[in-house]
């Protein structure tokens, strides 16, 4: 049976284009991220699930990037922190583990894209 918590996640998916567009934001991002976290001394800037998110979005259609140890060497974090918060995220409903890999879930890609078309808009 289906749950209205089902239905609110029933949405149109962006296509492959729009995607792709935001692969890259969320890499620039991710770029400026980890240059401002080499400025400052380790520990000064974590934001793990934000970070995890990002690579994610990052990774969309390249499944090698996405595994757990993939997403772990990407954020510089050890495997075992990589779980826990992938964890939490799944918890969350906003990232599903798909066997080797782990992707956005679709509710939480729309909210996403939605928060970078916001705060982003040159790049929308």
């Amino acid at each position: 049976m289906t749950s209205s918590r089902d239905l609110d996640q029933v949405q149109e998916l962006p296509t492959d284009l729009v995607l792709g567009r935001y692969a890259g934001l969320a890499r620039q991002i991710i770029a400026r991220r980890q240059a401002r976290r080499r400025l400052l001394p380790q520990g000064m800037l974590v934001d793990v699930a934000w970070d995890l998110l990002l690579q994610l979005l990052a990774s969309r259609g390249q499944a090698e990037a996405a595994t757990t140890a993939a997403l772990a060497a990407a954020t510089e974090l050890s495997p075992t922190v990589a779980v826990r918060w992938l964890s939490l995220l799944q918890a969350d409903g906003m990232v599903q583990f798909r066997d080797p890999t782990w992707e956005l879930s679709p509710g939480f890609l729309n909210r996403i894209l939605a928060y970078l078309r916001e705060n982003y808009p040159a790049a929308a």
